[in-house]
């Protein structure tokens, strides 16, 4: 039996010594049925599944599609508040992990108290930045349709198919109220994986801000140059805005947390990944490591929103146990699990296009501290504030954050009004970010 090399966080398959059954169908003539896709979701669901023992005994053939399926039989991941597994593609998967790429317009939103719709991010070469739009400009309208009157479920859907040259048209209201209508065509957008790095902030000039967002392959390189760049600045603290990453490759965290505590603490623990009981001698620790662009960091401020989750939640909870690591903005995802790459070729040769990346271990730290479903809390709570932009030293969040390393305390004012706001943001949204349904929305960090 092969080790496991298919975690959500780790690129790969997975091949374990399951106990397969035949998959057959009643769609003759036609390679992987959908009685056949169906089947194999059924029975990895309830092996490999790291709540298989909770998952309801159902009849796959009262089931429109394993789409359908699946949404049930995820009932243990809606009991802990949200829904970490999905069904994608191995084009769509493999195009994300190697490039960070998907199909859409190159923009990610978010909602305010009023329901009104703002560009968080707007991904430099995307149809949507090439349009015109950026990062605090409003979504007034979809085909002429006022998004005020719109539920979540009606914007979303009129959104369209993940489909290159699907042309929506939207009207958008920029931050100085003037108005503009464009017609976007989607295509495959790459979305940046650090962003931002600026070094020599604070008051001391002895911090360096890098904005990452994807824990994906090319993110090795990138994050090598960024760290590069703090170390040949001397600096000692680090502002590190993981606002927006949903997550991503395990070993990629391990490099992140190699890089930031490598030269204290290598050989220490920085995650245990633990599977159900049928499968313990497939549990795994990543250690921590010395690298050439490891830097001696001595306090890190974390910023985090709800779409913080999965390997950027493992960061926070693996290097806690080391390192000053403080959180800035507001309630992290709750993500303390992941999901392995399951083929379904691993039952129906047939099947060779469809992934189930299904919850299939959890993520513990050096001190066996997991089960953050809850999300991590700030320690000092700020707004997102889309109105200015990412790696500006007046955004809110990065303000407060440089606030803190500056004075060992948080801004009060700052943190009263964003204590207000998330808790008036709950009260009326129970359910987190709208545009984060599944694990894929939350891999991309809610990109469209």
């Amino acid at each position: 039996m092969r080790s496991v090399a298919g975690m959500f966080l780790k690129a790969g398959l997975l091949v374990l010594g399951l106990i397969l059954t035949g998959c057959g169908g009643d769609d003759s003539g036609v390679a992987c049925t959908v009685t056949d896709k169906k089947q194999v979701v059924n029975t990895l669901m309830h092996d490999v599944y790291y709540w298989y023992d909770e998952v309801p005994d159902v009849d796959p053939a009262n089931y429109a599609d394993m789409h359908d399926l699946l949404d049930t039989l995820i009932l243990p991941e809606k009991s802990r508040g949200h829904v970490y597994s999905y069904l994608t593609t191995v084009a769509a998967e493999e195009a994300f992990l190697s490039n960070a790429a998907y199909v859409g317009f190159g923009f990610s939103m978010g909602i305010d108290l009023d329901g009104r719709i703002f560009l968080k991010e707007s991904f430099e070469e995307g149809p949507a930045h090439d349009a015109g739009m950026r990062r605090g400009d409003e979504i007034i309208s979809v085909n002429g349709r006022d998004v005020s009157t719109m539920t979540v479920d009606q914007f979303n859907e009129s959104l369209g198919p993940d489909e290159e040259g699907y042309a929506v048209t939207f009207g958008i209201r920029h931050p100085d109220t003037t108005t503009d209508t464009y017609t976007i065509e989607k295509a495959e957008v790459e979305t940046p994986i650090v962003a931002h790095v600026q070094t020599d902030l604070g008051a001391e000039g002895d911090t360096t801000y890098i904005f990452f967002r994807s824990f994906v392959d090319p993110a090795f390189d990138a994050l090598d140059e960024a760290f590069a760049q703090m170390k040949a600045a001397g600096d000692t603290q680090l502002v590190l805005d993981l606002r927006y990453n949903g997550g991503g490759l395990v070993s990629v965290a391990q490099h992140l947390g190699s890089l930031i505590g490598g030269i204290d603490y290598e050989g220490e623990i920085v995650a245990e990944l633990e599977f159900n009981d049928r499968y313990q001698s497939e549990n795994e620790a990543y250690l921590l490591e010395l690298l050439t662009n490891s830097v001696d960091v001595t306090d890190m401020v974390v910023i985090t929103t709800d779409n913080t989750a999965s390997a950027s939640e493992m960061i926070i909870n693996g290097l806690d146990p080391f390192i000053n690591v403080t959180t800035v903005g507001s309630t992290s995802y709750g993500k303390p699990v992941g999901q392995s790459r399951l083929n379904f070729d691993l039952l129906n040769t047939d099947c060779t296009e469809d992934i189930l990346r299904g919850v299939t271990f959890k993520v513990v730290n050096a001190e066996g501290v997991g089960e953050y479903y809850t999300g991590f809390v700030p320690d000092c709570p700020a707004d997102d504030d889309v109105l200015d932009q990412l790696g500006s030293t007046d955004e809110e969040s990065l303000a407060s954050a440089l606030y803190y390393l500056e004075n060992g305390s948080c801004n009060t004012a700052v943190a009263a009004k964003a204590r207000y706001a998330q808790a008036k943001r709950m009260s009326l949204q129970p359910e987190g970010d709208p545009f984060i349904r599944d694990g894929w929305d939350l891999l991309t960090g809610g990109a469209r």
